[in-house]
């Protein structure tokens, strides 16, 4: 695929945030007038780790409060829907894609056209990013199907690697989600409550089969986060037929997300019936 030159995507350049500064900035951008004309990307990581839980869940039933304040561990409500998921500060890359709803159809009419996507199990919007990420990543010789479990999932050798989640506005999309590069069961449902219905140790031995880590795949454990960042960003220009503009955050941007960031750290935000 060759890239078009009257089209790009915005990358901001990796960063690692607070959970109240991540999940900021992915509303700011989704909400900006630059994202009604232009795809943005972004990458990040996570201090402390923290615990994120899907825009309609409870905090209260989804994730144990009393540890997470006695471990550090921060716990915000994303906009996004899906499930309560526990963002490593040490084992996850996190990125987000906002594009207008016009550029990701195009995207996925050339997929369909070009045979290489023919499910009709995973929502449309969902299925370009997604591809971008497999394409990004099979530059290191991973083989990736799409799939879904519990949310659109990335899968290597049936095990999920990566969770994504939307949120959707008239005529843009935002999607964020994660890319575990190592994982620990343990600490995931130390963090996460049990559901019911289920004992720790079986949650964790059902973590253990179903989920995996780019660690687990990768030839070489030496594959820094930057490297991964600039693979994955090539898969976005190939799928999308755009140049890459790199553009860190504006002093405006920065000073609207950081107040922003005041409501995701809120009681009433975070613990919302």
């Amino acid at each position: 695929m060759h890239t078009r030159k009257d089209r790009y995507i915005r990358r901001i350049p990796l960063s690692t945030e607070t959970a109240y500064m991540n999940m900021a900035t992915d509303e700011y951008l989704f909400y900006s007038k630059e994202a009604d004309v232009t795809p943005i990307l972004r990458f990040y990581m996570w201090n402390p780790s923290s615990a994120t839980i899907g825009r309609n869940q409870s905090m209260d039933a989804e994730v144990d409060i009393d540890y997470s304040n006695s471990n550090g561990i921060n716990y915000t409500r994303r906009i996004t829907g899906g499930g309560a998921v526990l963002h490593s500060s040490l084992n996850e890359l996190t990125y987000m894609f906002v594009s207008p709803k016009k550029i990701l159809n195009q995207a996925y009419s050339r997929l369909i056209k070009e045979g290489l996507y023919h499910s009709d199990d995973i929502p449309r919007y969902y299925v370009p990013i997604l591809q971008s990420l497999i394409v990004g990543l099979s530059e290191l010789g991973l083989t990736l199907d799409i799939n879904k479990m519990h949310c659109p999932a990335l899968m290597v050798s049936g095990k999920k690697i990566s969770g994504n989640s939307q949120a959707m506005r008239s005529e843009v999309v935002l999607q964020h989600g994660t890319l575990l590069l190592k994982i620990d069961p343990e600490e995931m449902y130390s963090v996460l409550k049990v559901p019911e219905s289920k004992t720790k140790k079986n949650i964790v031995l059902s973590v253990k089969a179903k989920v995996g880590a780019l660690h687990e795949f990768l030839s070489s454990d030496d594959v820094s986060i930057e490297t991964l960042c600039t693979h994955l960003t090539n898969g976005f220009s190939k799928v999308f037929m755009s140049e890459i503009k790199d553009e860190q955050l504006s002093e405006t941007e920065l000073n609207e997300i950081l107040k922003l960031a005041e409501r995701y750290r809120s009681g009433e935000w975070i613990f919302r019936k």
